[in-house]
């Protein structure tokens, strides 16, 4: 008798976890917003730069030793793209590349994180 109880707690657990999982979102939007005090244009041309990300990236700053590499088309044009490599777990592997750009409004990017998951994201700066 104890033993069909426990099967039914247990078939009942996990049929409320299917149910959940059923009505889960799957893809997920996160904004943040930072306002700077400078010309729009200025600060389109600075953020558009790959070769700026290790100044204000967040995820770059947990590991200073990051390997950075730049390939593709010319720095701050679409098709340029930034590929990353440290053994720090926040940071991990992986690149983004420019996708399309609105200049002094906009730019679009597609990440591929490789280490220490395997996913693919994307995300945009608006100026």
């Amino acid at each position: 008798m104890i033993i069909l109880k426990l099967i039914t707690v247990l078939i009942a657990i996990i049929a409320v976890v299917c149910v959940i999982t059923i009505f889960t979102k799957k893809k997920y939007n996160i904004k943040r917003e930072l306002v700077v005090n400078a010309p729009q244009k200025k600060v389109y041309d600075y953020v558009r730069m790959h070769k700026n990300q290790k100044y204000f990236n967040h995820w770059l700053s947990f590991d200073p030793n990051t390997k950075i590499e730049i390939t593709g088309s010319e720095d701050g044009t679409p098709g340029a793209t930034f590929h990353f490599e440290s053994s720090h777990k926040k940071v991990g592997t992986g690149e983004w590349e420019n996708v399309a750009m609105n200049p002094n409004e906009r730019i679009d990017l597609e990440l591929r994180f490789l280490k220490p998951y395997l996913f693919t994201a994307t995300r945009e700066y608006s100026v």
